[in-house]
């Protein structure tokens, strides 16, 4: 419960509409052109930088949520948002792969893997500037070191699907519109604040 008032918060802070991901490059949004989705098809093996995270504490030993995030590029940014409680972590965080399918809703996954697409000096942690959400539906994510202050992985093979994130319960539905992009490897590795 502690988990998702966290998550609550972060995406509640975005009650403004999205940008337009209808538009072509020439448009504010940062849309990719033809087909009017705002991430590429593909990433392919992205090199993650500017990474940083934090955590929010459970109790004085333990992290309740993590959220990590890093630019795939200067439009892009990739996030992680981890929940103690939701599977894949029953009781506690742990290092281990997981399967990413089944993760597709902010208020139920353990360990969510969004790109947050079409930034405009965007704010994965409010949601501000941030032009569509793409969350992955497949793939894993492997965390090879889970501390209080240090998290470090990979996520291989990860599709992800274009999807609406509420801004009153964070509740995640599909966006329908057929938007999906790739993301074939990724390593990622970052300090902790605590938030």
């Amino acid at each position: 419960m502690h988990a998702r008032t966290i998550v609550l918060v972060m995406v509640a802070a975005c009650g403004y509409a999205p940008l337009d991901s209808t538009g072509d490059n020439s448009g504010p949004d940062g849309g990719t052109g033809g087909t009017g989705c705002q991430a590429p098809t593909s990433y392919g093996a992205a090199t993650v930088t500017q990474q940083s995270g934090d955590y929010f504490p459970g109790d004085a030993t333990y992290a309740s949520a993590v959220v990590y995030q890093g630019a795939l590029n200067a439009t892009n940014k990739l996030s992680l948002w981890l929940f103690d409680g939701d599977p894949p972590f029953s009781g506690s965080f742990k290092t281990g792969t997981f399967q990413l399918s089944g993760q597709t809703n902010l208020m139920t996954c353990g360990s969510c893997v969004i790109i947050a697409a079409g930034c405009n000096n965007c704010d994965v942690m409010s949601g501000q500037g941030v032009g569509s959400w793409y969350i992955a539906n497949a793939g894993t994510l492997t965390l090879t070191n889970f501390t209080p202050t240090n998290i470090a992985g990979t996520i291989a093979n990860a599709t992800l699907v274009h999807v609406n994130i509420s801004s009153t319960d964070g509740a995640t539905t599909p966006a329908g519109d057929g938007c999906t992009t790739q993301l074939t490897s990724a390593s990622f590795s970052a300090a902790l604040a605590q938030n």
